[in-house]
This record gives C-alpha cells, structure tokens and sequence, in this order.
C-alpha cells in the first residue's frame, strides 16, 4: 500500500484575514472587542462609575446645608468649577452624588427586573396549558396599568426611598423580559434535548435552571443593559416630575428639573452637566446592548 505524500502534507493556511478561532468564549470576546462603539460605552459606563462614586472623595462638597450666600455662581468659581444651584449647592459635587442615587436605582432595578421577569417567563412556558394561559394573562392585565398613573399615585400614598424606587421600577420593568424570556424558551422546549430530559425523568425545575435559562442567558443579558438604560430614564423622569428620590438627596432628574426652571434666567449651567450625564449613561448601556447581542449570537454560532 503506497501513502500519497500530498496526505502528509500540513493543511493549507487560513486565507489571510480569515478567523479560524472556533471557541465559543473567544469568539465571543473577539467580536466584541472588535465593536468600537460597545468599547467606547464600556469606557464612559467606568469612567461615570468613578466619577460618581470616586469624584467624592477627592472633591468634597456639603449637599445637605444649602449656602444662600454662594447661590448661582458661574463655572470657574473658586471651589465650584461648574457653579452653584440656586440654593448654593455645587453643582459638580450634585452631580456626583445625584450620580450615585441614579446608577444605583437604575442597575438594582434592572437586575431584579430581569431575573425576575426571566423566571416567570420560562416556568410559564415549561409548565404550559392553564398556568401559561393565566401568567401570562397576568403580564397582559399589569402591562394594561398605566405605568405614570400609577407612579403618581403610588407617590400620593407614600413617600418615595431609594429601596423603595427600585421595588416600584422593577415590578413595572419586568414584563418585557418574561415575555421575550417565555418566546424564547418555547422554541427552546420543542427541541429534542429537552425531551431527552423529560424522558429520563427531568423534571420542569430542572429544565428551567439547567436548559431553559442557561440557552437563553445572550438574550438575558443583552435584555438587562437595555433595562438599566431605561430604568436610569424612568428615575430621572420622576425626578423631573418631583416625585422621585426624596431630598435632600439629589439624583440627575430632580437636577434636570431644577435647571430647566433656572436655564431661563441664563444659569445654563445648571441644566447641562445633569442632562449631559443621563444621556451619556442611556447611550452607554445601548451601545454595550448592542455589543453583547452581537457577541452572543457570533458564539452561539461557533458552539454550533
């Protein structure tokens, strides 16, 4: 028997540019690095993270006494490089710390939102027929509340807390992701692996926690930074109505409405940083959304 010498031959190189890297994790890191904006928004999220919680202790600034001697102070001021408020408060330093109140709500509110949300949505569609038809006619009758009336009303009743923000946000924020969470895990379910699982005595727990949620963890987590944007706007928007976190904590809505009042009078200063921060944060969280939908469905593609 002759070997042909051509077989011992090393195969050909990959044609130059062509990425021949299979790995699911590799993959996924590579296309995501390679989405500039996704990296730019990773870089405003961090440098926003430090500067709202970092800023402070190196710029210290008293944002519970208000200083009427040092009100409306233009940027450049001694001691107040963006100026004072009307009540003389610095306006960086209110920045800094309304900042704090607004990721944190925002990113909490987010996370419970999502894990929730995902939860409902895959025992819905793992357990199906009746309990389906009415957990999800349940999403239906919440979503049908309208969400500002409600908010208003709620504010009526109670006073509003940072813990209690995030509970209110959240339960409001959750019915997106079950939804999207339960049409996935329905195609999920009609697969042959799940079966296999049901046949050797899995039961809907498990298919839920070790199948459902794991397969569908791209659309999780792409779900979630969309759901930090959104819910950082909704706590501005209830700043803005004055509804939001109570004083004397500040937070970037109640900011933004306080210098639309004063922008009028030529204190444009007061309406800038806090409107500049929420859009910055908002677009941040999209452009990593967008940069991780692409990176899951490139792995899921070479795990395949």
């Amino acid at each position: 028997m002759t070997m042909n010498p051509e077989s011992l031959d090393p195969p050909d190189p990959a044609p130059a540019g062509e990425r021949t890297d299979r790995s699911p994790g590799r993959a996924f890191a590579r296309v995501f690095a390679e989405n500039r904006l996704a990296l730019v928004g990773l870089l405003i999220l961090a440098a926003l993270v430090l500067f709202c919680f970092a800023g402070p202790l190196l710029h210290h600034t008293d944002q519970a006494h208000s200083q009427l001697s040092d009100a409306n102070l233009p940027p450049g001021s001694p001691g107040h490089p963006l100026g004072t408020d009307d009540v003389g408060f610095d306006v960086l330093g209110r920045l800094m710390v309304g900042g704090q109140a607004s990721l944190e709500i925002g990113i909490a509110a987010a996370l419970f939102a999502t894990v929730f949300g995902a939860l409902w949505g895959a025992i819905a569609a793992v357990i199906g027929g009746p309990v389906d038809a009415v957990m999800m006619r349940v999403v239906d009758g919440i979503a049908s509340i309208p969400a500002l009336f409600l908010l208003i009303a709620l504010a009526k009743m109670v006073t509003f807390s940072v813990p209690f923000l995030i509970v209110v946000i959240a339960m409001l924020a959750w019915l997106g992701p079950a939804r999207l969470i339960r049409g996935e895990s329905l195609t999920i379910i009609g697969k042959e692996f799940v079966e296999a699982v049901r046949g050797m005595g899995g039961r809907n727990p498990r298919i839920v926690v070790r199948h459902l949620l794991p397969n569908t963890i791209g659309t999780i987590a792409v779900n979630a930074t969309f759901q930090v944007a959104d819910a950082i706007l909704a706590v501005a928007g209830l700043g803005y109505l004055g509804i939001g976190v109570p004083p004397p904590q500040p937070d970037w809505g109640s900011s933004l409405a306080n210098g639309i009042t004063f922008a009028y009078a030529g204190y444009w200063w007061l309406i800038i940083p806090a409107g500049t921060a929420i859009v910055l944060v908002v677009i941040a969280f999209n452009f990593v959304g967008d940069g991780l939908r692409d990176a899951f469905f490139v792995k899921n593609r070479a795990r395949g």
